[in-house]
């Protein structure tokens, strides 16, 4: 427990908590979706999924091909 407590002891604040990844069903829509009608947000978080992975992002290519 005094591990635990410790860095809060330290900086005299409180971390913030990670944010929650999205649901897979949520990019899913926003790579089928047309990307000039996303809500800057959302195309945000999109960018951010796909510089982090090449897989996602050769997906979205393909779907974006076949329109």
């Amino acid at each position: 427990m005094l591990n635990y407590l410790h860095p809060f002891r330290s900086t005299g604040r409180i971390p913030r908590p990670a944010l929650k990844p999205p649901q897979v069903r949520r990019v899913v829509n926003w790579m089928m979706s047309d990307p000039a009608r996303l809500d800057p947000g959302d195309r945000q978080r999109l960018d951010a999924i796909l510089a982090a992975s090449t897989d996602p992002s050769l997906l979205q290519r393909r779907i974006l091909l076949s329109d």
